[in-house]
């Protein structure tokens, strides 16, 4: 497939996200689809990450991703974006916070035939978490 198709598949997967449309992992990724996302319990086949993702869209039912760069080569697409949501539910043993957090994150993707084979998420947990208030800030730590 050609290097706009895969930006396309890749384009057509956040779209969905942002729909908090799982189903649509089955028509844009393929069968033996892998996530690679940090603190995951190793990589996770199509329907262990649709359970993931469900995970954040339960606590940030309001999600969006917003796509700031996108770059191909070849079967490779990478993407510079930006996650925001308001934490309205139980996030990994936190309550509910009400809290809006916005994050940076880093994607890779593999795609074979115009669909996304594999992914690997790099993003900023420990800003999510001050943002959640988990965790003190550096300026919340010094004036502590």
């Amino acid at each position: 497939m050609s290097t706009a198709e895969n930006i396309a598949s890749v384009r057509a997967l956040f779209d969905e996200l942002n729909r908090l449309n799982l189903v649509a992992l089955d028509d844009i990724c393929t069968a033996d689809y892998t996530l690679h996302f940090p603190g995951a319990p190793g990589p996770l086949p199509r329907e262990d990450a649709k359970q993931f993702f469900g995970m954040f869209f339960a606590a940030f039912p309001d999600i969006q991703h917003k796509l700031e760069d996108q770059l191909a080569d070849g079967d490779r697409v990478a993407v510079r974006l930006t996650v925001a949501g308001t934490q309205t539910g139980a996030f990994q043993g936190l309550p509910a916070s009400g809290r809006r957090m916005s994050i940076g994150s880093i994607n890779i993707f593999r795609c074979v035939d115009g669909k996304i084979a594999e992914q690997w998420v790099e993003t900023d947990s420990l800003g999510m978490l001050q943002q959640l208030g988990a965790m003190a800030s550096p300026s919340e730590a010094a004036s502590a």
